[in-house]
């Protein structure tokens, strides 16, 4: 067997194993997917890629002159040219394969580009083969003029070449990809049965004519064009085209030849119209998106729905429009707005089941008539305009009818989409939005000036910390903004420290968190006593602050004010007759030299804050780039957090849910506490921020719901009244597809009824998507499940999301019952929230109940429920089952 033969059977096993490697990549170069393919043949997980540069992964980085090959191609991609070139990339175990990379920029609906998709095809065989395959016919040349005297040896050598080109003949007819070859004189050689079928032409009919012949249609084209610089400029060149002849679109391999050009295709027309309806449903979503951001705030309804016709006309490609409002007797549609010819009969009523509008609000379904002209149901009134196609949406408050959207088309007919008529449902949900909110507004109107004064209160708090009246992190952020435009414009220095309280969680642990709120009260005074005017001090969570120091001369002024502080804090602490002793750990982060900007000068002083920690605390540090105890110490926490669960460290606290005013225990919350063998019983406040961002906390939370659930079924087996029990779900664990399924799952295998089982999700969880959310709450509720709102309160969206939501139950956060008896801003924002769920039938609990004087004003504005340290703190399950015995708090 000759080498030709050997290196044609090894081109069709390279053809046969096509490798084909994909990211996807942000416009800078940021890798934002990769397929495992790419992840396996470099020996390094998927994850560890994404968010690295493109060009600073093993595939490339060991050639500059290949790096910055890559960082220009990005950047013209970037700019919407597609680019293609070969190149020699490196993979695990120190090899190297020739890949034919493509870089094709994705645009928006706005023809921007978005971000690029990166493609590479493992051609390393095909170029060794096709250079020795080269090789070997050079051999087979200089043989064939020493072997010319030999008649026998040339027949053999012919009849070798006859089966190596059947063994290509067929390796050809058998890969998935179309080929086709062509000569000099742009003649087609040879196609393979693939290419037959793609074009739909018999062989016979093409091999031997030429290719621009056959195609007059494609001269001048960019397929046209790119052959030509193949067979001139002897470069390889990958491309899309559209053949409009087949009304398909091929992905195109063209390389140069010796006797031409080889042309690799293959069909891929079914991914682009793909694409294309991707990104159809884009400008959808980013419409209705839009659309929405634009119903935030506004109050001027005609123009909010006269916007919404005109963005669903224009979307549905016309000018025509209207919408129809049921009037206040409920007997007959008004037109409220109109554009196009509708804008001229404002006011023109219609009855139920008349017209278009009428047969939308009589089914509460949309309709779409394609002929209107010859349809039945048309309203005479509208015979003086010509209307060929017209759709309609209802407008839905809750379950009734409110209204009707349409849109009209005049000069022909019109195929409406499916995704058409749930884009302009879409538009009818916006639409209702807007008369919801505007008729909450106008019920408001009495109670405007408490509103005001009610919101005024929320904007403070939006800006302070509750608890202490100081700035909160986003006043602190603003006001460091600003700092840092003057240092930046008078060259000079500020400088940022970050403080925490050394064990300031034990004084919560043993004293409570009333006591934990009255000291940070006082330490914050203490704290802004020691300051300048012109400094800030900022409360941004737990035992933490921030002290912004501008306009400093030298660096040791910063010292010299953590230096006080320690000093003030450790001094003791006199309140209600409980002596504290407290001290605290300083970071100190400089400008221009720890960062230039608010995320890096705010990390770097919680850096050198950690490392006051680690040097004994009680002390303050100035940062240093060496400092990254605090990413250690995260790390350390992940690495313990992902082997909890496995180890069985975690365990589940149970506080009562008390009946007002019976003291009858309604039920529990489960609470997750993380027993570490070492490290004691870590807050929940450390570990499941570090859970959610890894995503742990999906497994977490579904042992949690787990534990609960059997617990509960376990105390009812025992004796125990049935009683609900509560379990907090958390952002990413609502988010998880399968939700309702585990639940389920969870729910069958406990033998739990999913009447005694309670979901608790946070209102900025609910606002993040309120269609999903709706989706998801119906589903948990119609298995019977209480839905509860955690933190009521702490969030800044529409009131309107609580009646569009299945929900049983508003719990109000400890915040707003911590001064109840003694700030009237908070008195008023409870009653406000208890009257509000009263009217809206639903059940109210109250978080953090810690004083007598807390629940007579809970009782006396009827809240029903409620929770806190003042009835029992969290209990482990056997500690609760006495409790449970009883059935009730005693008075």
């Amino acid at each position: 067997m000759s080498n030709l033969s050997v290196k044609e059977r090894e081109l069709k096993n390279y053809i046969d194993n096509l490798i084909t490697l994909n990211a996807k990549v942000d416009l800078d170069g940021t890798i934002l997917l990769v397929n495992e393919t790419a992840a396996q043949l470099i020996n390094c997980p998927s994850e560890q890629l994404v968010g690295r540069k493109l060009w600073d992964t093993p595939w490339w980085n060991y050639d500059p002159t290949l790096v910055n090959r890559l960082k220009k191609s990005v950047k013209k991609a970037a700019s919407g040219q597609t680019i293609y070139f070969e190149a020699k990339n490196l993979i695990a175990g120190g090899k190297y394969i020739y890949v034919d990379f493509t870089l094709n920029p994705v645009l928006d609906e706005n023809n921007q580009v978005i971000y690029l998709v990166a493609e590479g095809r493992d051609i390393t065989q095909r170029k060794l083969i096709e250079q020795e395959l080269m090789a070997a016919n050079e051999e087979l040349t200089a043989s064939n003029e020493e072997l010319l005297s030999i008649e026998e040896e040339l027949r053999e050598i012919n009849e070798e070449l006859l089966r190596s080109h059947q063994e290509l003949v067929n390796t050809l007819e058998s890969i998935t990809d179309a080929f086709c070859s062509v000569n000099h004189r742009w003649e087609i050689t040879y196609i393979n049965k693939e290419a037959e079928k793609l074009l739909q032409r018999n062989r016979k009919s093409l091999i031997g004519k030429n290719i621009w012949q056959l195609f007059p249609r494609l001269v001048g084209s960019p397929f046209h064009n790119n052959l030509i610089k193949v067979m001139d400029e002897q470069q390889t060149i990958h491309f899309e085209y559209y053949f409009k002849l087949l009304e398909k679109w091929f992905n195109i391999h063209a390389y140069p030849a010796p006797q031409g050009i080889s042309i690799y295709f293959h069909n891929i027309t079914e991914y682009k119209l793909a694409e294309e309806k991707l990104a159809m449903q884009n400008r959808y979503l980013t419409t209705l998106h839009e659309t929405a951001l634009g119903l935030m705030n506004r109050l001027d309804l005609d123009e909010l729905l006269k916007d919404i016709v005109i963005r669903a006309a224009t979307m549905l490609e016309t000018d025509q429009g209207w919408i129809y409002l049921v009037n206040n007797s409920k007997t007959e549609l008004v037109l409220r707005l109109g554009i196009g010819l509708y804008k001229d009969v404002i006011g023109f009523r219609m009855s139920p089941g008349e017209g278009l509008a009428g047969k939308v609000w009589q089914s509460g379904e949309p309709m779409v008539i394609e002929d209107y002209e010859n349809w039945s149901g048309k309203s005479a009134k509208f015979n003086f305009a010509t209307i060929r196609t017209t759709v309609a949406a209802p407008l839905k408050s809750g379950s009734e009818i409110i209204g009707v959207i349409g849109i009209s088309f005049l000069t022909k007919e019109r195929k409406i989409k499916p995704s058409e008529i749930t884009l302009l449902t879409g538009f009818a949900q916006l639409a209702s939005i807007a008369l919801d909110n505007a008729r909450l507004y106008n019920a408001a109107q009495q109670e405007l000036k408490e509103r005001k004064r009610i919101e005024e209160r929320l904007w403070y708090l939006a800006y302070h910390d509750s608890l202490t009246d100081l700035p909160n992190r986003s006043l602190f952020n603003d006001r460091l903004s600003i700092a840092l435009s003057q240092a930046q414009r008078h060259a000079s220095k500020l400088a940022v420290l970050f403080l925490d309280l050394d064990h300031f969680k034990q004084v919560n642990d043993t004293l409570g968190h009333d006591m934990g709120d009255q000291f940070l009260k006082v330490i914050a005074d203490r704290l802004s006593s020691l300051l300048r005017k012109g400094d800030t001090i900022a409360r941004i969570g737990g035992d933490e602050f921030t002290i912004l120091l501008p306009n400093i001369s030298k660096n040791e002024d910063a010292g010299n004010v953590a230096q006080k502080i320690i000093e003030a804090t450790k001094e003791p602490w006199r309140i209600n007759n409980h002596e504290f002793h407290i001290t605290t750990s300083i970071g100190i982060a400089l400008y221009p030299s720890d960062g230039e900007d608010i995320e890096s000068l705010v990390k770097n002083a919680d850096a050198a804050m950690y490392q006051a920690k680690m040097l004994g605390r009680n002390n303050f540090q100035y940062y240093t780039p060496a400092m990254n105890s605090m990413a250690l110490k995260r790390l350390e926490l992940e690495n313990n957090l992902r082997r909890a669960l496995a180890r069985n460290e975690f365990v589940i606290y149970y506080q009562p849910l008390v009946e007002i005013p019976s003291g009858k225990i309604n039920g529990m919350e489960a609470l997750i506490r993380w027993q570490h063998p070492q490290w004691g019983l870590v807050s929940p406040d450390d570990f499941i921020p570090v859970a959610e961002d890894t995503g742990l906390i999906v497994s977490i939370g579904e042992w949690v719901l787990r534990t609960a659930c059997a617990q509960n079924k376990a105390w009812q087996d025992a004796g125990y009244p049935p009683m609900r029990i509560n379990v907090n779900l958390s952002a990413r664990q609502f988010q998880q597809a399968n939700l309702v399924q585990t639940i389920a799952g969870i729910l069958e295998d406990t033998q739990l009824n999913p009447r005694w089982l309670g979901l608790e999700i946070t209102e900025s969880v609910a606002m993040k998507d309120v269609e999903f959310t709706g989706k998801m709450l119906f589903e948990l509720r119609k298995m019977g499940i209480t839905i509860a709102i955690d933190d009521f309160g702490t969030g800044y969206s529409s009131l309107s999301y609580l009646k569009r939501l299945p929900i049983d139950m508003i719990k109000i956060d400890r915040s707003f019952i911590r001064d109840i008896s003694q700030d009237p801003d908070d008195a008023s924002i409870v009653s406000t929230i208890i009257g509000l769920a009263q009217n809206l039938k639903m059940r109210v609990t109250a978080e953090g109940v810690e004083t007598t004087e807390q629940l007579q004003f809970l009782q006396n504005h009827h809240c029903h429920e409620m929770q806190g340290y003042l009835f029992s703190q969290p209990l482990p399950a056997q500690e609760l089952s006495s409790l449970l015995a009883r059935g009730r708090i005693s008075n």
